[in-house]
Formats: C-alpha cells, sequence, structure tokens
C-alpha cells in the first residue's frame, strides 16, 4: 500500500505543467491551517533534473522512465484514459490542510467531470481512496473521510506574496495560531533547490526565551559522525515541542521518551554515519547514530526511571533491547547529557574519533555562522555512493536563525 502510495505522488511530480490562478483559493476551505500553492511543474520539473540527486535518481537510475511506464500499463490493462490524468496534472493546484483532512483544488478544465474519472481510475488502480468532486471548471480532491467547512474563499495576506520571488515553484502558508504565523518559498535555481521559511513570534515570553538561549556556537568544539547531523540550540521548551512533534508523527507512545522531554534541557545533537560492506552478494548495512541531549534531569533520577521500566545494566550501559534493535543509554554528569547510542557508547565515541569530523569544519565550509540556532545536514552524495555505487556531489542543509520577532529556516539541496 505504501509503495503504490509513493508511487502515485511521485508520478504528480512527473511531466506537465500549469499556471497557479488565484480563483484556486476562492475554492480553498476558509478554516485550512496550511495552504500551498505550486506554479509550472512541467518547466522546474525540467530545471530539478539539473540539481545532482535528483538528475542521479530520476535520470541515471531511471526513476521516471519506471514511472511513465508503469502508468501506461494501467492505461492499456485498465482503459485508463491516462491523457486526462496528465492534464489534471498539468494546471493550477491548491493543497490545503484543515482539522478535519487534507485535500486540493486544480484547474480550471474544460470537461473537469473527464478529468475527476481518469484520477479516480489512477487511485483505485494504486488502491488510495479519493473523494473527487467537479465544482464549475475546477476539480476538488479530498482524502476519503475529510471534513471540511462549508465557507471557501482562502487569502494569503499580500505581504507574504510580496516577498515571493518570481521564480518560486511552491508558496505556503501557515495560518496564524496563539504564537506564529508561518510561510515560505522554495524554487530551483541553477542546479541547486532553495527555499526559505519565515515564523512571527507573537509571544512576547518566548521571544525573550529565545534570544537568551544559546546558538551553535556551544558545538563549537564537537566531532559529528558525517552523514547526517541534527543540532539545535534554543530553549528547553521550544526542543521540547520540536521532539513532540517528531515523536507524534511517528505515532510514538513511549513513557520513557516522554519523560525524558519533560526535562530537556538547551540543546540536542545528533550525528549519524552508514558502513555499508558486501558480504556473500549481501549487503550489509550498519548504522552508527549519537544522539546528545542535554537535560535537566540528575543522574539519580535518569537511574531510577531506567530501573523503573525494567532496563537492565550492561558493562556500564542501561540498554533497551527492542524488536530490531538493542539501544544504549548512558549519563554524562559533566555534561548533563543523555547519551543514545545504537552501539555501545565507547565503541560509538571510538568511531566519532576514527571517522568523525569537526563540526565547525563543517560549518565553515558551509557558511553558517555560529550565531544560528539550528542546522540539518544529511551527505546524500556520500549515502548514495554507499547504497548504489554512484558518487554524486550532494548535500542536503537546513538552517534555522533569528531575525527580529522572526525565526528564518533556510535550506538548499544540491
Amino acid at each position: 500500500m505504501r509503495e503504490r502510495l509513493l508511487l502515485l505522488i511521485l508520478s504528480v511530480l512527473v511531466i506537465t505543467g500549469f499556471a497557479i490562478s488565484t480563483e484556486l483559493l476562492e475554492l480553498v476551505p476558509q478554516n485550512s491551517s496550511f495552504v500551498l500553492l505550486l506554479n509550472d511543474n512541467a518547466g522546474n520539473y525540467d530545471m530539478l533534473k539539473s540539481v545532482p540527486i535528483f538528475s542521479t535518481l530520476l535520470s541515471d537510475l531511471g526513476l521516471e522512465l519506471m514511472i511513465q511506464q508503469q502508468l501506461e500499463i494501467y492505461r492499456y490493462s485498465q482503459n485508463i484514459d491516462l491523457d486526462r490524468f496528465y492534464q489534471f496534472l498539468s494546471h493550477g493546484m491548491a493543497f490545503y490542510v484543515t482539522d478535519g483532512g487534507a485535500g486540493l483544488v486544480a484547474g480550471p478544465f474544460e470537461d473537469p467531470e473527464k478529468v475527476a474519472e481518469a484520477l479516480s481510475q489512477i487511485a483505485e488502480a494504486f488502491e488510495v481512496s479519493l473523494m473527487t468532486e467537479p465544482t464549475g471548471n475546477y476539480l476538488v480532491v479530498t482524502v476519503e473521510g475529510t471534513t471540511t467547512s462549508e465557507k471557501k474563499g482562502f487569502q494569503i495576506p499580500a505581504t507574504v506574496l510580496k516577498g515571493v520571488p518570481s521564480n518560486a515553484w511552491g508558496v505556503y502558508y501557515g495560518k496564524k495560531e496563539n504564537t506564529s504565523e508561518t510561510y515560505g518559498w522554495f524554487a530551483v535555481e541553477g542546479n541547486v533547490l532553495k527555499g526559505r521559511g519565515v515564523s512571527h513570534i507573537e509571544d512576547k515570553a518566548l521571544l525573550k526565551a529565545v534570544e537568551e538561549a544559546p546558538s551553535l556556537s556551544v558545538f563549537e568544539k564537537e566531532r559529528v559522525l558525517p552523514d547526517l547531523v541534527f543540532a539545535i540550540a534554543v530553549p528547553g521548551d521550544v526542543l521540547n515541542a520540536v521532539l513532540e512533534g517528531i515523536l507524534e508523527k511517528n505515532e510514538t507512545e513511549d513513557e520513557l521518551a516522554r519523560e525524558l522531554l519533560e526535562n530537556v534541557g538547551k540543546y540536542l545533537l545528533v550525528s549519524g554515519m552508514l558502513e555499508v560492506s558486501v558480504e556473500q552478494d549481501q549487503q550489509e548495512v550498519k548504522p552508527w547514530v549519537l544522539v546528545r541531549l542535554n537535560t535537566t534531569l540528575e543522574k539519580a533520577k535518569f537511574e531510577e526511571m531506567m530501573k523503573k521500566r525494567g532496563y537492565a545494566v550492561e558493562a556500564g550501559n542501561w540498554v533497551a533491547h527492542l524488536e530490531d534493535q538493542v539501544l544504549y543509554f548512558n549519563f554524562d554528569e559533566e555534561r548533563s547529557e543523555i547519551l543514545l547510542a545504537f552501539e555501545p557508547p565507547s565503541l560509538t565515541k571510538s568511531k566519532l574519533e576514527e571517522a568523525g569530523i569537526p563540526l565547525s569544519n563543517l560549518m565553515e565550509r558551509l557558511s553558517i555562522p555560529k550565531t544560528y540556532r539550528g542546522l540539518i545536514f544529511v551527505d546524500t552524495g556520500s549515502l548514495l555512493e554507499k547504497f548504489i555505487g554512484l558518487g554524486v556531489e550532494s548535500h542536503m542543509v537546513l538552517t534555522t536563525h533569528q531575525e527580529g520577532d522572526t525565526i528564518v529556516s533556510e535550506f538548499t539541496l544540491r
């Protein structure tokens, strides 16, 4: 099911283009909490293939051709009007999210009923449940079970649209809540996919806490494993909210994780790398991961929590045996850190000394100021080479920093 849904989503990114019409927003529910507009898919998709990682995946590995061939099979085996489906992809689209679910508006079409029929056929072929509703010359598509407000007509503030570059592929806007509103854009420029997001902070107490929090300079002397880095230095409440959001998305209800989050400190540093080898014609993948979570807990309280949940001490480490993974915990009193690793922390630290790199060197190479608050780095080129043997210069970087009463996020994928 997931593989088929992924294939359907990927097919939406392939072939044909469209231009955004402001009339699309007239059919978007007023109570939408998030809206994404996409523009000129055809032109931007062509430019996307100049970005190294997408060129490798779509062209060199033949992912684009595979999707097209799969769709052609459905055209002839199930008599699907694939041209109408391509027509659906060729027009403006507005994706939206409400408390009742999610949907999109597309169009205008000369014959939206036939477009709706083709889309329904494709969705059925991939075992995806969609509801289609032709409205005038437009088509409203929702996930089965979605309920939306009868009031339509969503507005994106002119001040937001004013800051969007003319070459933007996508624009998003999150409606104002109690503390903030978010918006941003992304575009393809040369061989880079880049974007910028802004979150306005209206809670004065939260703004003050952010201003007083440490920056990435707290990690200046640290070493990290080279394939993946996630570093964030923000107030404990903010870090708690970020990590809780991740847990909720993964539908995790682990009591230990929740209790650790309630006592989170001022920073989190995660780094990792993959070792890939071939033994007896089988590819073996060994992940090395080290998580360092600053905490307000005392060591005695941490050990009490671990004992309460039945974890045992093995060779000086607290060990959790899961279905397909062993987790090792340790407590660093000097740094007030909880350490988490997939291998015993002593072995992980040895790997860190052997294969790790200074985080300051990485930040300097990427021109990231020490005053920034967050960093995510993925060496996509290294990972592709390890898994499929194709060398490509590619990496993803996402940073966050403060500008007055806003938090600005910027990302690049080369």
